[in-house]
C-alpha cells in the first residue's frame, strides 16, 4: 500500500496543478487495487514442488 501511496502521488505531482480535478483526487484511494493482499494469506501451490530438489540443500 505505501507503494501504491507513492506512485500515486508521483504522478498527481507530475500533472499541473489543475491536472486532476479536486472530486476525482477525493475519491481515489491507494488501497482500491485487487493486487495487495489485505488478510496477510499466502497461498503456495505445495504440491507443485514435492520432489524438486531445494538449491540451498547440498546432497552429503
Amino acid at each position: 500500500m505505501a507503494w501504491n501511496t507513492a506512485a500515486m502521488q508521483q504522478v498527481i505531482d507530475r500533472e499541473s496543478a489543475d491536472g486532476f480535478p479536486a472530486e476525482h483526487l477525493a475519491h481515489i484511494a491507494p488501497v482500491a487495487f485487487r493486487h495487495i493482499n489485505m488478510h496477510g494469506k499466502l497461498h503456495f501451490p505445495i504440491e507443485r514442488y514435492v520432489g524438486v530438489p531445494a538449491p540451498w540443500r547440498r546432497e552429503a
